[in-house]
């Protein structure tokens, strides 16, 4: 039996650093005993010419021509040969350039040399024109041509009277006009004040038929000023000035302090059963 001399397959398959898709070492050694070719041969694949079929792996440095190339891209962008790039691959712009630098955005043509020249001309001629004058202010409106003013001779501004269902004056709200800032607050508690007195007031017996009373079965309601106010125990009392130097409403006990428990406009539940007030 031969005795083998240090390890004689470091080398196997590396001569002259050829990339070749082998198996293992015990395989290419029985394909070199049967066949008498190994697939690592240097020599065997400089000898080779490019077109002939042959059984070593040769080196493909660049992609070769597929066959789906000229039925897939010539056949969609229609490129001279000369080009070979797409419309898209011009025209692109890397995601993250799209938030930065907006001031450097590519402007692309918008024509040809034919209408680059076209358009300078254009320019040119309205640069030589001189500079047109100012048009007129327009002041006249439809409304102002169409206007016919009527005859104001005899006529009181400002006295606007509204009246109510039955024909009498109508009770101005002193409180909204002071709220909407259309009178003052002077003016507007002299308003309340003389609305208060019965300078408008309005007479309930005439408008229903009757002398000295009212459907509200109270004479002393006929003092009373705004209808939308209901009716009820403390209105009735207002308007017979029972609560005369208090709170409107309210009527004290002590008269220091009308807004007391005991007053009749905060009255509790357990004293409606109290003499007089039931």
């Amino acid at each position: 039996m031969t005795e083998h001399v240090g390890t004689p397959f470091t080398a196997y398959n590396n001569t002259g650093n050829v990339a070749t898709l082998v198996g293992n070492w015990q395989e290419e050694a029985v394909l070199k005993a049967v066949t008498g070719t190994s697939r690592n041969k240097t020599v065997a694949l400089q000898n080779q010419a490019a077109a002939e079929a042959t059984v070593f792996a040769v080196r493909q440095d660049e992609a070769a021509d597929e066959p789906t190339h000229s039925r897939v891209i010539e056949h969609t962008e229609q490129l001279l040969p000369a080009e070979w790039i797409t419309h898209n691959t011009v025209n692109f712009q890397p995601p993250a350039a799209r938030t930065f630098d907006l001031a450097s955005y590519p402007k692309l043509k918008q024509g040809g040399p034919r209408a680059e020249q076209e358009l300078r001309q254009l320019l040119q001629a309205a640069a030589a024109e001189p500079a047109c004058e100012a048009p007129a202010a327009a002041v006249e409106t439809t409304h102002r041509a169409e206007f016919q003013a009527h005859n104001m001779q005899g006529l009181q501004f400002g006295a606007r009277l509204m009246k109510t269902q039955d024909g009498t004056p109508a009770t101005r709200d002193a409180t909204f006009l002071a709220e909407a800032g259309i009178l003052g607050s002077t003016a507007a508690h002299r308003l309340a004040a003389a609305q208060q007195a019965g300078k408008h007031s309005t007479d309930a017996s005439s408008s229903r038929g009757g002398e000295g009373g009212s459907s509200w079965g109270g004479s002393s309601l006929r003092t009373w000023l705004d209808p939308a106010v209901p009716i009820t125990l403390y209105t009735e009392a207002a308007a017979k000035s029972t609560f005369t130097g208090t709170f409107y409403g309210t009527a004290a006990v002590s008269k220091m302090a009308p807004m007391n428990r005991d007053d009749r406009f905060t009255k509790l539940a357990s004293d409606i059963n109290v003499e007089g007030h039931r």
